[in-house]
């Protein structure tokens, strides 16, 4: 049986008062009741600031599976479910050291080569993103910051000379750039 616009727009207020509702299924949801209602397409995609296009997928997809079908969908799956509480345990421990000491490399610090190589050895999974690696430093309370290097060729004290007649020149005013 079809429901007709007045049932649509009654389960549709009905929606909006669920307080598990996100915000973005409850714009979602507000957007299909404004449709619903005989707004423009125009005046409901600013009244929710999204796209024309998005409100007009959102009413179809209300149209064949209901408000069931505006609920945002998380995989049952995540990359997090990967790896188990003890063993995450046991990833954090071995991070709170350094390389060297999980037998991973001959290094002293941890970069996400080496954490990836760490997961894989202890757990034997691989992670599609990076993201997942640099929560497992973060959750051992590391920070991931990208490497600086250093020229071991540089004389530091050729550096500090030339700072320092550099300075020199610039409060005398003998100096000139052009680019």
């Amino acid at each position: 049986m079809k429901k007709t616009t007045a049932q649509m727009i009654k389960e549709l207020r009905s929606a909006l008062s669920d307080p598990k509702l996100s915000k973005t299924e409850f714009v979602r949801v507000q957007a299909v009741l404004f449709r619903k209602k005989k707004l423009s397409r125009h005046e409901t995609a600013e009244m929710v600031n999204k796209s024309i296009h998005a409100i007009e997928d959102w009413v179809t997809t209300y149209n064949q599976r209901g408000t069931s079908g505006l609920k945002s969908f998380y995989p049952a799956h995540s990359g997090r479910a990967k790896i188990g509480q003890k063993k995450r345990l046991k990833i954090k421990e071995i991070l709170m050291g350094n390389p060297q000491e999980a037998e991973v490399a001959d290094e002293e610090y941890w970069r996400l080569d080496l954490v990836k190589k760490l997961v894989y050895k202890v757990v034997k999974v691989k992670y599609k993103s990076d993201s997942s690696y640099r929560s497992l430093l973060s959750e051992a309370g590391l920070s991931y910051q990208k490497a600086s290097f250093e020229d071991k060729k540089k004389d530091q004290s050729r550096h500090d000379g030339f700072k320092k007649r550099f300075e020199g020149k610039i409060k005398k005013g003998n100096i000139s750039m052009w680019w």
